[in-house]
């Protein structure tokens, strides 16, 4: 629980105002996801159970899987970032832990 409220006082801190980020996950297997909903042919809801991984750069994604979902993340839903802390494991790869729940998610082409 330190790390998550930690974590939502340094993204008040760094980014004011700020209520949602752009992010990127990258999967081998889309129909793994339970789907809540479909919008269209490239937007559905699914539904991310604990925590996942999403990185800030689009590119990056697709070295995790051959299809990427682009997801507004709102930052209440983000429990630690890969900047947090100086010395942090996840820093290589710029990852944001996000608590699960539902996620309008759109396949970027």
């Amino acid at each position: 629980m330190l790390y998550y409220a930690f974590c939502q006082y340094e993204l008040a801190r760094q980014h004011p105002g700020e209520q949602w980020f752009e992010l990127y996950r990258g999967t081998c297997d889309p129909n793994d996801y339970h789907t809540v909903g479909i919008i269209d042919r490239r937007e559905r809801i699914v539904r991310l159970n604990n925590l996942r991984s999403f990185i800030p750069d689009e590119e990056r994604a697709f070295e995790f899987g051959s299809t990427v979902w682009q997801v507004r993340v709102p930052l209440v839903k983000i429990f630690f970032f890969s900047r947090l802390l100086p010395e942090s494991i996840l820093k290589g790869e710029e990852e944001y832990l996000v608590i699960g729940g539902e996620y309008r998610v759109r396949t970027v082409l």
